[in-house]
């Protein structure tokens, strides 16, 4: 298993697309749920009440990643190598997927730039929470600086990657409104858009965070 640990709206998307490059992955796409996030999975399956942030930043639940994983599994591909999560709210959880996950990496993602984003702290105590082996630590910018050497990074760090290719959106077929986009091809359109990469919300992601129940900071429960 893969869990991407990143804040909500900090370079996910991006991440999983270019994870989903590789040959030997399973994403949770074929659910056909906002992002290809599993919170709604766990929902629909008991083990959250409710897709709500201030349940779904509970760092006890699920309260079972292998019966959380049991559910994904509907959707993933299990024949592949590498199966993939990258729900933000992961975030509050690695100690926890990494007790119950006996096969269990994570890259984390960092956006350093970004004006609005979660306790920076959050993430470093989701670092420190397992081996260090079993953690690698991306940062956003560093991403659009050298896609080609960061890829490379994150092959070394999982071998069972086999490849990625950050020339490709790795999601097609599904919907993210205006991110459906390739790394290099955001960089070489040098994009800002609707706010990004400078770190403000566009329209799109404040209506978003408001269905979620979050204020204009996003991690920070109304």
């Amino acid at each position: 298993h893969l869990f991407i640990i990143s804040w909500p709206y900090t370079g996910s998307t991006a991440m999983l697309g270019l994870v989903s490059t590789s040959p030997e992955v399973s994403n949770l796409c074929a659910a056909g749920r906002w992002a290809c996030e599993g919170h709604e999975i766990l929902t629909e399956a008991g083990l959250y009440p409710d897709s709500d942030w201030r349940y779904l930043k509970q760092p006890g639940l699920p309260t079972d990643w292998a019966q959380a994983v049991d559910s994904y599994a509907k959707y993933w591909n299990m024949s592949k190598a590498v199966l993939v999560d990258k729900s933000p709210a992961n975030v509050f959880k690695v100690a926890n997927i990494e007790r119950d996950l006996s096969a269990f990496d994570a890259v984390a993602l960092h956006h350093a730039s970004r004006k609005h984003g979660g306790d920076p702290q959050t993430l470093v105590d989701a670092f420190k929470s397992v081996p260090a082996s079993q953690m690698l630590h991306v940062r956003y910018e560093d991403l659009l600086r050298d896609p080609y050497g960061q890829s490379q990074r994150i092959v070394d760090f999982a071998p069972r990657l086999r490849s990625l290719d950050p020339a490709i959106f790795g999601l097609g077929g599904t919907d993210f409104r205006d991110r459906n986009t390739s790394i290099v091809e955001f960089v070489l359109k040098a994009a800002k858009k609707d706010g990004h990469p400078d770190g403000n919300e566009s329209p799109t992601e404040a209506a978003a965070q408001k269905g979620h129940g979050m204020e204009p900071k996003w991690h920070e429960y109304a």
